[in-house]
């Protein structure tokens, strides 16, 4: 009986062969096809890496102490400064070896779990890598200065800078004196800033030095500055308008 069956499916595998026109690939093709699996799946994994290390950069300069103060307040500066294009780029590129490394000859007998974990967890440690390393900081410089208006896809933080009225200026140093410095911010205007004795920040005061300042419009048109913050990496000087008038310097 056992035979019969055998003999069976021999016949339908045979004749399932015929009617097909299979015939088996060459080794070397096969061979071809599963290395090139594992190629664009470490690929995926290191873009999926590199889009994370862009995040980590943005998350971790973000002045979370003072979103409360800021225009909005907390929850909408935590959610608007998320940046959600790097969130759908990892989602995406981390999909993609999921899919290719699920179809390489030793991934196949695996759980879909332990691969997808496998995935993930292989592209958050290329990202904190990648990020320790200095690269997102290098790439995120590297896009503000050659792609129009990137801060917008990625969380406008600048913008949240330019808001004098509410107390929060950003810009480059470009003259100190005794007991003031000059300020030129992302329009182009010119502050004259007050400082305090000892203020948090006051080694940053340098010519040339990109920073944030945190403090007050004065009657005068001046801006005293409370606490002074470097500013990482570059910023695009059209990125956003500013909120107050031009001082009198």
């Amino acid at each position: 009986m056992e035979n019969n069956e055998k003999q069976n499916i021999k016949s339908k595998v045979f004749s399932i062969i015929e009617k097909e026109c299979l015939c088996p690939e060459p080794k070397w093709k096969a061979r071809l096809s599963d290395y090139s699996l594992w190629v664009v799946s470490i690929l995926s994994i290191i873009v999926g890496g590199f889009s994370f290390s862009l995040f980590l950069t943005e998350w971790a300069e973000n002045d979370f102490d003072l979103f409360e103060r800021m225009s909005g307040g907390f929850w909408q500066n935590f959610f608007g400064t998320l940046p959600y294009i790097w969130f759908l780029f990892i989602f995406i590129f981390l999909f993609y070896s999921f899919y290719f490394l699920k179809n390489t000859e030793r991934c196949y007998r695996f759980e879909r779990y332990w691969i997808i974990s496998g995935s993930v967890l292989s592209g958050l440690l290329a990202g904190i890598v990648l990020h320790f390393a200095g690269v997102g900081r290098l790439s995120e410089d590297f896009f503000v200065m050659s792609i129009p208006r990137y801060h917008e896809f990625t969380g406008n933080h600048a913008a949240r800078w330019m808001n004098p009225e509410n107390g929060f200026l950003t810009g480059e140093i470009i003259s100190v004196g005794t007991s003031t410095f000059v300020v030129t911010d992302l329009a182009e205007r010119q502050w004259i800033i007050t400082t305090r004795p000892l203020f948090p920040g006051n080694n940053l005061v340098s010519t040339g030095t990109r920073v944030k300042l945190v403090g007050d419009i004065r009657r005068d048109g001046t801006f005293e500055v409370e606490e002074l913050r470097p500013w990482p990496g570059k910023v695009e000087s059209t990125i956003c308008t500013p909120t107050a008038p031009t001082p009198g310097c």
